[in-house]
């Protein structure tokens, strides 16, 4: 999903989360309708076409009724979505829709493949220094605009100073996401989740763990206003480990806020706070947030290949990294 930190709940790519109070920003209703493409949100036929004509009497002329089937073959095309849930085009009708941020996960449910980059410094003991490098493999399956699963396959490589690199498989996270659409407002989207993190690591290298199991809940919710996108995650990472590990968290509540705003066809600009507060274990009372400005780019013509770049710096004196860069390509089915 997005990035997190090294040996804890996630790493490289899952929500950098926070515990502290939040005050959202309300958003001006634009007053123009969001639109977008589902398989489960059709147009209804135009009724000014030939439906009556090519059911009409049988004393229709031939060709009134092959002129009537053809507009109404028209007007089918016309509202018919692309392939995929939710194809990026302005001028299909469905429910609203919200853009990837990089570090912040989107409340949408999609069909997609993401794939994700990044370099970070990071602080370590005695104020030596780290670097981070990794990659992160993000496969999503929307079964309906409300229901969607996913895996994410990250890899991680730690390279502390004067010292080799070392890298292999970091935890690895499946997610179940559950999205609504007031009737209320067709700018809204609320929903939540749940994620699992599975012991695939190797806690003495710091990259991921080797012995717990991670549950996550999260809740989370979207609002449209124009081209403005305003996206908000809470979520509690419960750790399950042996009793008698002082080392460990006891839990982990983090936030994640993201304001997009689309400036053309083809680009997008965007702003990321992202925090996360630890209770228990040898980092109790951390409270780390960084904020990541970033830009995202319609490279062509295909609406569903978008690519991301983003920088994250620390905000707060308790820290998790010096400075990141992310990189990110996102492939929509």
């Amino acid at each position: 999903m997005s990035f997190h930190r090294p040996g804890t709940r996630r790493s490289p790519g899952a929500r950098a989360l926070g515990a502290l109070p939040l005050l959202c920003v309300a958003a001006c209703v634009s007053g123009q309708p969001v639109a977008f493409s589902s398989p489960l949100v059709l147009g209804a036929p135009s009724p000014t076409t030939g439906a009556v004509s090519v059911f009409g009497p049988a004393s229709a002329s031939a060709s009134a009724s092959a002129s009537a089937s053809a507009s109404a073959s028209a007007s089918a095309r016309a509202t018919a979505p692309e392939a995929g849930f939710f194809h990026h085009d302005p001028n299909h009708t469905g429910p609203v829709h919200f853009s990837h941020p990089i570090v912040t996960e989107s409340p949408s449910p999609d069909t997609k493949a993401r794939l994700d980059l990044e370099d970070a410094n990071l602080p370590r003991e005695e104020d030596s220094a780290a670097t981070r490098r990794g990659a992160r493999l993000e496969l999503e399956y929307a079964f309906d605009p409300s229901l969607s699963v996913a895996v994410e396959i990250p890899y991680t490589e730690i390279e502390p100073d004067h010292m080799h690199a070392t890298g292999r498989l970091d935890t690895v996270r499946l997610n179940a996401k559950y999205a609504a659409y007031p009737s209320s407002d067709p700018n809204l989207l609320v929903g939540g989740g749940l994620e699992l993190g599975l012991p695939t690591g190797d806690q003495r290298l710091g990259i991921g763990s080797n012995h717990v199991f991670e549950l996550e809940p999260y809740v989370d919710a979207g609002y449209k206003a124009g081209t403005w996108e305003y996206v908000g995650f809470v979520s509690a990472g419960i750790p399950f480990h042996d009793a008698d590990r002082d080392d460990e968290a006891d839990y982990e509540l983090a936030l994640d806020l993201s304001v997009l705003d689309q400036l053309g066809d083809r680009t997008w600009v965007l702003c990321e706070l992202n925090g996360v507060h630890v209770h228990g274990g040898e980092e109790d009372g951390l409270d780390a947030w960084t904020l990541t400005p970033g830009i995202k780019l319609q490279p062509g013509a295909d609406p569903s290949l978008q690519l991301g770049l983003g920088v994250s710096l620390p905000v707060t004196d308790d820290k998790e990294l010096h400075a990141r860069t992310v990189f990110s390509l996102f492939k929509h089915f």
